[in-house]
């Protein structure tokens, strides 16, 4: 009987992706082998995270956008509609284009970030070798098709409500999956890296409504003449 001396597989050597490549891997291939080799892409920067994000927002967002103005049109269109009407209708389409759609795309590609960082520092603490840049990278790789396709859905009234929640769990897999990808640690320690920040997020703001919203409703809410 001679000793089996073939020498060990070597592992396959990291490649950069498009982003074509890396949404396609972050949506559509949700297995370790791929999201890791997402994970050890070596241009993988969380600049590069953030502009996906961003320019996904910035899509999605017009999309929503181009909706409620489109209803709002549809709903005045059956009304008397005056020269100050639609000039405040072309007013309100300005301010949505030049500041709320870039506003609400920046506010998205920053709040994936500060999540991916709590993460990161939670899973660190339960023994992850991963670093902030690189499950940002990963986050953001499923988190823009998934905004892109959501806000695509939204034009389907009943349908796409149903749909997008479905996206939204199947986001939360994707998210454990990430972590273990990225932290190379277990299913337990990934899952606890995920649930340890959406409670600290529940609890501020169990916190800041009871605290600061609760108190203030009565004075809110208008009170019947007695």
């Amino acid at each position: 009987m001679t000793a089996d001396s073939s020498p060990p597989e070597a592992a396959p050597a990291a490649t950069s992706h498009s982003w074509t490549q890396a949404w396609l891997i972050g949506l559509t291939q949700p297995n370790l082998r791929s999201y890791t080799a997402l994970a050890d892409d070596p241009s993988a920067s969380a600049g590069k995270a953030f502009a996906w994000v961003f320019v996904s927002g910035l899509v999605a967002s017009g999309i929503g956008s181009l909706l409620q103005l489109a209803l709002i049109s549809s709903m005045l269109s059956g009304l008397k509609q005056s020269s100050d009407t639609s000039l405040s209708l072309g007013l309100v389409a300005l301010v949505t284009l030049v500041c709320v759609i870039p506003l609400s795309a920046a506010l998205a590609s920053v709040g994936l970030m500060i999540y991916a960082g709590i993460e990161q520092l939670v899973a660190g603490a339960l023994g992850g070798e991963g670093s902030f840049a690189r499950l940002y990278y990963v986050m953001a790789a499923y988190t823009a098709p998934i905004s892109l396709g959501a806000a695509l859905l939204a034009i389907i009234p009943f349908l796409g409500a149903c749909v997008g929640a479905l996206l939204g769990f199947y986001a939360l897999g994707l998210n454990a999956l990430a972590l273990k990808s990225v932290n190379r640690f277990g299913w337990g320690s990934a899952v606890l890296s995920m649930i340890i920040p959406l409670i600290f997020i529940v609890l501020i703001f169990v916190i800041v409504f009871f605290g600061l919203v609760y108190p203030a409703l009565p004075t809110l809410i208008p009170q019947p003449p007695g």
